[in-house]
C-alpha cells in the first residue's frame, strides 16, 4: 500500500496580487514625480523669465526714452540685439502709439513689416503691445502671447491634461513683456519683448521620459520582489515527505510490535469479584 501525498502548487495567486499591487504603486510614484517636478520646474522657468525680462524691459524703456529725445536709436538696437543673442528673447522692438517701429532687434523683420507692426495684424496684436499705454501704468506687463507659426508639441488630450493638472498657460506659445516709454512725462509708445515657451515644452518632454524610465525600472523591481516573495511562501509551506514503514505481520498469538519501539509484557493478574 502506497501513501498518498498532497502536492502543493506554486502560489501564483500571491505572485499576481503582489506584482499587480507593486506595479500600481510604481505607476503612482512615477506619475507623482512627473507632476511635482514638472510643476515646480515650470513655476521656476516662468518666475525667472518674468523677473529677467521685466528688468530688461525697464532698462530698455529708459534707453528708448533717451533715444527718442535724441532721435538716435543705435544704442537701443544694440541693446535689443545683445539680449536676442542670449537665446531667451525671440524678438524686441520699440513702437510708437500708432504702431510705427522705431527700433527692432531684426532689420529684416522691420523691413518686411515696412516699418509698422500694424501691417501684420495676425502676427502682432497691437492692442496688447500698447496695453501699458492704454492702462496708463508704469509697470511692466507680462502676459501670455500667441506667436504666429509656432506649434505646441502635444496632442489635444495631452494639452488638456497638462492644462488641468500642471500648467494652465499651455495653450499659448509665448509671453509678451511690454512697458510704456515716456517723453517729457507723456507716454509715446512701448518697448516689447516676445519670448517663446520652448523651455517649458522641453521640460515637459524630458520629465515624461524620465518618469517613463522610472516606471520601467520600478516595474521590473516589482516583478523581482513578487517572485522572491512567492518563492519564500512556496518553500516555507511546501509539504515534507516522510518515509513510510510497513508493519510486519506477527506470528499467531503474538501482539504486533510497533516499528522502532519495544513491547513491555506484563503478567496478567485475574481480577476477583
Amino acid at each position: 500500500m502506497k501513501a498518498k501525498e498532497n502536492k502543493r502548487s506554486y502560489p501564483w495567486g500571491i505572485f499576481s496580487a503582489c506584482c499587480v499591487s507593486l506595479i500600481i504603486f510604481s505607476a503612482a510614484v512615477s506619475a507623482l514625480y512627473f507632476f511635482v517636478s514638472a510643476k515646480s520646474g515650470i513655476d521656476e522657468i516662468e518666475m525667472y523669465t518674468r523677473k529677467y525680462v521685466s528688468a530688461i524691459a525697464a532698462a530698455s524703456a529708459d534707453v528708448a526714452e533717451l533715444s527718442y529725445a535724441q532721435k538716435n536709436y543705435a544704442a537701443l538696437k544694440r541693446l535689443f540685439q545683445e539680449k536676442i543673442t542670449q537665446n531667451l528673447i525671440d524678438e524686441a522692438f520699440f513702437i510708437l502709439d500708432d504702431g510705427k517701429i522705431m527700433a527692432h532687434s531684426s532689420a529684416a523683420t522691420e523691413k518686411m513689416l515696412e516699418g509698422n507692426v500694424a501691417n501684420d495684424e495676425f502676427r502682432y496684436n497691437i492692442d496688447l503691445l500698447l496695453l501699458p499705454l492704454t492702462k496708463k501704468t508704469r509697470d511692466v506687463i507680462f502676459i501670455n502671447y500667441n506667436i504666429l507659426n509656432r506649434e505646441i508639441p502635444f496632442t489635444p488630450r495631452e494639452k488638456m491634461l497638462i492644462k488641468r493638472y500642471i500648467y494652465r498657460g499651455i495653450n499659448s506659445v509665448g509671453w509678451l513683456a511690454t512697458k510704456v516709454v515716456y517723453s517729457k512725462g507723456k507716454g509715446v509708445g512701448t518697448v516689447n519683448f516676445i519670448i517663446g515657451k520652448e523651455r517649458i515644452y522641453t521640460l515637459l518632454k524630458t520629465g515624461a521620459v524620465i518618469a517613463a524610465k522610472m516606471f520601467a525600472a520600478l516595474a521590473a523591481l516589482s516583478v523581482f520582489f513578487s517572485i522572491v516573495a512567492s518563492m519564500l511562501v512556496y518553500v516555507r509551506y511546501r509539504p515534507v515527505k516522510k518515509p513510510f514503514r510497513a508493519v510486519k505481520p506477527s506470528p499467531a498469538g503474538e501482539a504486533p510490535k510497533p516499528a522502532g519501539g519495544t513491547t513491555e509484557i506484563r503478567d496478567a493478574i485475574p481480577i476477583s469479584r
